[in-house]
């Protein structure tokens, strides 16, 4: 695999990051520089790792995790969106989180990086540096999380009252388009 359509597998990859970036950026308005690093850090190492994890595992487990990738994503998105629209529809008055919590940087690393971890079995049957590919995987989603992130808190800045509740829903959409596609068959 050539340079060039690896990164256009790792940009194809990432595009949930830069959704998933819009999405919590638009409920972060203090310390956004440092909640747009961690948020985009996680993201990148998760993509940096999960291919060469993927790849160690090989052949062997590549039928059990195509099967259940997507309901992983599914599961994890939809559980952190459905949780961000009840806490923006509750009655108490909407406080602003100051930091992204670590169980739900570790959850949506895990969300966003289920596909990195199926196509690294499959890069174990091309020939590739699997540490090339998943160095520039984790870039890329470095990069669009960054852009998403910054992109959603200036969106949320201006729209502030709702922007948790359109974040979730954009989770929640995330996930269940990642399921439909799975399911049929993309």
């Amino acid at each position: 695999m050539d340079i060039f359509s690896l990164f256009v597998l790792a940009i194809s990859l990432s595009l949930d990051t830069l959704s998933v970036g819009t999405a919590q950026g638009l409920h972060f308005h203090q310390h956004r520089l440092r909640n747009g690093l961690k948020l985009a850090i996680t993201f990148g190492l998760f993509h940096l790792s999960m291919p060469i994890l993927g790849w160690v595992i090989g052949q062997s487990l590549r039928i059990f995790v195509s099967q259940i990738d997507h309901w992983i994503a599914f599961g994890l998105l939809s559980f952190i969106g459905i949780k961000m629209v009840k806490e923006a529809l509750s009655s108490k008055k909407q406080v602003h989180r100051k930091h992204i919590q670590k169980q739900t940087l570790l959850l949506l690393g895990i969300a966003t990086s289920v596909d990195t971890l199926a196509i690294g079995i499959t890069l174990a049957f091309v020939e590739i540096s699997i540490f090339l590919a998943g160095v520039i995987m984790g870039s890329v989603a470095f990069c669009l999380t960054m852009i998403g992130f910054m992109t959603g808190n200036k969106i949320g800045k201006m729209f502030s009252e709702k922007a948790e509740l359109v974040g979730g829903i954009i989770l929640i959409g995330l996930g269940i388009k990642i399921l439909i596609e799975h399911l049929n068959g993309g």
